[in-house]
């Protein structure tokens, strides 16, 4: 693992291949994802998807999505954390 990861938070609605489809967007990127986690909104039908990847790699995470997902998946922020 890295010295710093990038954490990019994406809004996803709740329905199948919403998670599978970021996994391969990110695989053909090149971009490894170090953890996730995904949180499911209270009112329900979406949720938000925290990824996990190489602080390196984060602009480049974003830009996929922004171009490669419709609006609905859109990231809606990204962070330089420290590594666990």
């Amino acid at each position: 693992m890295t010295d710093e990861v990038a954490e990019v938070a994406v809004l996803i609605p709740d329905r199948p291949g919403e998670i599978a489809a970021i996994a391969t967007l990110a695989s053909e990127l090149d971009v490894n994802i170090l953890d996730l986690d995904i949180t499911h909104s209270g009112e329900g039908g979406r949720g938000v998807m925290l990824l996990m990847v190489d602080r390196k790699l984060g602009e480049r995470l974003v830009g996929g999505l922004m171009v490669g997902l419709p609006t609905h998946a859109a990231p809606t922020r990204l962070m330089v954390v420290p590594a666990r």
